[in-house]
């Protein structure tokens, strides 16, 4: 005979206390294309979500922080004519910088 781990009787357990309002409602005629009000099951609904304007978000003194600055000074510092070079050999107009390197050579 096989025993059952406590948490994996636990993680059983569970699973079946929120599973059951569930199919209740769906053997009460719910369709099963219809949204599960979280209510029947007991979970706490999800706050709104409200957009916001990107300008105000800040990035305090942090990991993100440096590797966005150092990500700017080094795009930044490339040269524009040759960020541009395979855009314009892609499009067939002429182009006299020297390609970037990397994917970008050719």
């Amino acid at each position: 005979m096989k025993y059952i781990g406590r948490r994996d009787f636990v993680a059983s357990a569970v699973l079946l206390a929120v599973a059951a309002p569930v199919l209740q409602q769906l053997r009460a005629g719910v369709q099963s294309t219809e949204f599960v009000d979280p209510r029947w099951i007991g979970l706490p609904r999800s706050p709104a979500v409200v957009p916001f304007d990107l300008h105000r978000v800040r990035l305090r003194e942090g990991p993100q922080l440096a590797a966005l600055t150092m990500n700017r000074q080094f795009i930044m510092g490339l040269d524009p004519d040759r960020l541009r070079h395979v855009f314009r050999a892609n499009a067939g107009l002429p182009s006299f910088a020297e390609p970037l390197g990397g994917w970008e050579r050719r």
